[in-house]
């Protein structure tokens, strides 16, 4: 008899050891899955932490990150690719005078620029105007009056002060291998221009949108208006059938005029 109790106290033991040691090993897999979900919830924390204060620090500086989701990491978003502050920009740009009708209204321009920071900078710029006329202006010299339009003093270059503050600053992706930094800029430009021995003033801003090919070369697209003392080619006889009128028997005006160029940018 006092043998089968003790095989009962036994067995009751080891059930009893049995069951502890399987309460034991559930809590300890509860517990290794509550430490897994904290370190996810912290490691997530940090990268939200890390988000706000890069996206604060964007925000500081007037700039916005925008890039289309094709990237494997979202921190890939905020690395700035392109620095402007302390550098030189040399623009190099080709456009036209939309609204010019007698004078040729193509021109080429050359621009170099200093960044102070990473929104402003100033510069020097030259632009000079190619010679001739329009096919408006062809079209009435082969008109019955014969007006030669060209016998008006026109630009032939100008010299200005440049200033530039960079709106935004973003990012596009074509696929996740191929992304492009972007730049929208407003441009602000005081200068004279010149009309053979003449010297007369002129204004311009423009809204630049520009594409970064790496982070040293830039393509941009560029729309502006101008306000500017021009000659004014009708207060003068300019038929081929009347004399040579001189420069001063025109007189001057204030014109508005819309222009359109493509640029080219290199930063240095």
């Amino acid at each position: 008899m006092i043998i089968e109790n003790r095989k009962t106290i036994v067995f009751v033991l080891l059930c009893m050891l049995l069951s502890f040691s399987a309460q034991a090993q559930d809590r300890s897999n509860k517990q290794q899955a509550v430490d897994e979900t904290e370190i996810q919830d912290d490691v997530q924390d940090e990268l939200n932490d890390l988000d706000s204060k890069e996206l604060s620090g964007a925000s500081s500086q007037r700039f916005v990150e925008i890039i289309t989701p094709l990237t494997d990491s979202k921190l890939s978003v905020l690395s700035r690719k392109v620095q402007f502050s302390k550098k030189y920009l040399i623009d190099l740009s080709s456009g036209l005078v939309a609204d010019e009708l007698v004078a040729n209204n193509k021109y080429s321009q050359i621009k170099v620029s200093y960044y102070s920071s990473e929104e402003f900078s100033f510069g020097l710029g030259i632009r000079s105007r190619y010679g001739g006329k329009t096919a408006y202006a062809e079209q009435l010299l082969q008109s019955t009056g014969q007006l030669e339009f060209s016998r008006a003093p026109a630009v032939t270059q100008a010299y200005f002060l440049a200033m530039a503050y960079n709106i935004a600053y973003g990012k596009v992706s074509f696929t996740k291998s191929t992304v492009f930094s972007t730049l929208t800029k407003a441009d602000f430009d005081f200068g004279i221009q010149m009309f053979k021995e003449e010297k007369r003033p002129f204004i311009q801003v423009a809204l630049t949108q520009s594409l970064f090919l790496s982070s040293s070369l830039a393509v941009g697209l560029s729309l502006g208006a101008s306000i500017a003392e021009v000659t004014d080619p009708t207060t003068a006889d300019v038929r081929l059938t009347s004399p040579l009128p001189s420069d001063s028997s025109f007189t001057s005006k204030f014109q508005s005029n819309a222009y359109l160029s493509i640029n080219l940018n290199v930063l240095l």
